[in-house]
């Protein structure tokens, strides 16, 4: 019987590909499947993933015929996993020994808990830093965890019960946000929310799309907005709670565009502005949190050329402070 399924998308990932593949086939716990899904890469890596496949016959390999991204990939490895459980791991990352073994102890050992989050380390360069779980508690309930997670107070990678993750795939309409509404969506669905001390390994990677500078990143209010319509008719004081994440979003998005304008072209800052002005038009302000609501530059206006001008204000004066600070320090 499989007890965990795991989910690993593929896409030119041959400089890390093998060191993943290894921390899964020595895993302590053996009752396994581990899905690779090669989204049609041009380098070596569908060559190593049957390298492997010969070699254990727990690995199966899914290919598309198109590039079609990550979220897409992974549904197709969601909708083919068999295992009581589901996970993902991305191809450059890895699993300690015991990571999916103290999961499946956990989520055993207690009938009420349906996800189990892993220790996570950041690796970048070699060194390794914790990530902070700002919780002092070992087990949340669903709700407890989607607000937790909303400002990452917890991280987004675990096991969780089969029937939740396939009640809810990958996002597939939010390219780079997709894991993040997918999270939110499993923890809300989740009767409690555990933590195991099996370690994932997070190679940060600074050529990502998520540290470059890409008009993806834009596509974070379309992924807030898409989970704000779901909480409103499952749970309506989720989504008023959800409503101030989702403005500080908006305002950091127009931030980011006012740092990063000269990366792109004129017809790319229009189709942002426009999306902007957009998204200002379904902010419900009386559910934002009154404290940042009235701090300068947060105020929730409804018309974009009256936003711009405060925000554009607000990120000056911004800037020149923390200039004199510099200036001050030396």
């Amino acid at each position: 019987m499989v007890r965990i399924s795991v989910l690993v998308a593929v896409y030119n990932a041959e400089k890390f590909l093998r060191e993943c593949l290894d921390s899964l086939i020595g895993q302590t716990l053996s009752d396994i499947e581990i899905i690779c899904i090669d989204d049609c890469s041009t380098d070596s890596s569908l060559e190593i993933l049957n390298e492997y496949a010969r070699k254990d016959c727990r690995i199966r390999i899914l290919r598309n015929e198109r590039n079609m991204g990550q979220a897409v990939a992974r549904n197709r490895g969601l909708a083919a996993a068999q295992g009581e459980y589901i996970t993902m791991l991305d191809s450059d990352d890895w699993f300690s020994p015991d990571a999916l073994q103290s999961a499946y102890d956990v989520l055993t050992g207690n009938g009420d808990i349906d996800c189990v989050l892993f220790r996570l380390v950041h690796v970048s360069d070699g060194k390794e830093r914790e990530y902070p779980i700002r919780t002092e508690k070992r087990m949340l309930t669903g709700r407890e965890a989607f607000l937790l997670s909303i400002d990452w107070s917890i991280h987004g990678l675990y096991v969780i019960k089969s029937g939740i993750h396939k009640a809810f795939p990958y996002d597939e309409t939010a390219l780079l946000y997709s894991d993040d509404n997918t999270t939110l969506l499993h923890y809300l669905n989740s009767g409690s929310v555990g933590f195991c001390n099996g370690t994932y390994y997070y190679r940060q990677n600074p050529d990502s799309m998520t540290h470059s500078c890409n008009i993806r990143r834009f596509d974070r209010m379309e992924a807030d907005l898409s989970i704000k319509n779901i909480l409103n008719g499952v749970d309506s004081k989720l989504a008023a709670r959800f409503e101030t994440h989702r403005w500080l979003n908006i305002v950091g998005c127009y931030y980011y565009l006012y740092e990063n304008r000269t990366h792109f072209s004129e017809e790319e800052q229009a189709d942002i502005e426009r999306r902007i002005a957009g998204m200002l038009r379904t902010v419900e302000a009386e559910h934002i949190d009154a404290r940042q609501k009235y701090k300068f530059g947060y105020y929730p206006f409804r018309n974009f050329t009256l936003f711009r001008m405060v925000e554009d204000l607000y990120f000056a004066l911004r800037k020149i402070k923390n200039t004199t600070k510099c200036h001050c320090a030396l």
